[in-house]
C-alpha cells in the first residue's frame, strides 16, 4: 500500500518561493519603465508637433505657433482655452494672440477636423503624468515659425528668435526634460537634464 502525497515538501516550497522572487524582482522593473516609456512619448508628441508647425509653416508659407501651458476646454458646444498641462497649434493671422482670440486662429487634428489641435497631458495616462512645467521662448510661452519655418521673436515681427525651451517633468519618475529649439533652424532637440535619486 502506498502512501498518499498531500501538499508540497519544505524543500519544495523554498524552491517555489524563490523562484517566484525572482521573477517579481524582474517584472516590477519593467513595470516603471513602461512609465518612463510614456513620458518619452509625451517628449516625442512635442518635439513632433514642433516639427509639423514648422514644416506647414514651410509648406503653406503662412505662419505658424504653438501656445505652450494653454489647453482647450468645451462647454455648450463652444471650445475656450484655460491655462493647463499642454498647449494649442494656431495659425496666428492677427495681430495679436490672446485667450479671447485664440480660437479664431486654431487649427484642427488631421486626423480629426472636428478637434482643436492640441494637446492635453492631465488625465491622459498614455503620457505618463509629464508636465510641461514651463516654456520660454521670445514671446512669453509661445513658439512662432515665420515662412521659411525659421523661429520668430514675436508674433508680427521679422525679427529672428533666439529659440527657447520646453522643460517637462516626469517627477514621479524622478526625471526632467528638455526640449530644446535652436534659433535659425528650428531644430529640436530633447536632453535629459536630472535624475533625482540617482548617485
Amino acid at each position: 500500500m502506498g502512501l498518499k502525497r498531500r501538499g508540497l515538501t519544505l524543500i519544495e516550497m523554498i524552491i517555489t518561493i524563490a523562484v517566484l522572487s525572482i521573477a517579481v524582482t524582474m517584472i516590477v522593473p519593467s513595470m516603471n519603465s513602461t512609465g518612463v516609456v510614456r513620458v518619452q512619448s509625451a517628449l516625442r508628441t512635442i518635439a513632433s508637433d514642433i516639427a509639423t508647425a514648422q514644416t506647414e509653416a514651410m509648406a503653406y508659407q503662412v505662419r505658424r505657433g504653438i501656445w505652450f501651458g494653454v489647453v482647450p476646454m468645451q462647454a455648450s458646444g463652444e471650445t475656450t482655452f484655460t491655462s493647463g498641462n499642454g498647449y494649442v497649434v494656431v495659425e496666428p493671422t492677427g495681430s495679436e494672440l490672446t485667450m479671447a482670440t485664440l480660437r479664431d486662429y486654431m487649427l484642427y487634428l488631421p486626423e480629426d477636423r472636428t478637434r482643436p489641435y492640441a494637446r492635453r497631458f492631465d488625465g491622459d495616462s498614455a503620457f505618463g503624468g509629464a508636465v510641461i512645467a514651463g516654456a520660454t521662448f521670445d514671446s512669453g510661452s509661445a513658439l512662432y515659425f515665420d515662412e521659411l519655418g525659421g523661429p520668430l521673436a514675436a508674433l508680427n515681427g521679422t525679427t529672428p528668435g533666439a529659440g527657447g525651451v520646453i522643460r517637462v517633468e516626469a517627477l514621479k519618475f524622478g526625471r526632467i526634460y528638455e526640449v530644446r529649439v535652436e534659433a535659425m533652424t528650428g531644430r529640436v532637440e530633447i536632453v535629459r537634464i536630472e535624475d533625482e535619486g540617482d548617485d
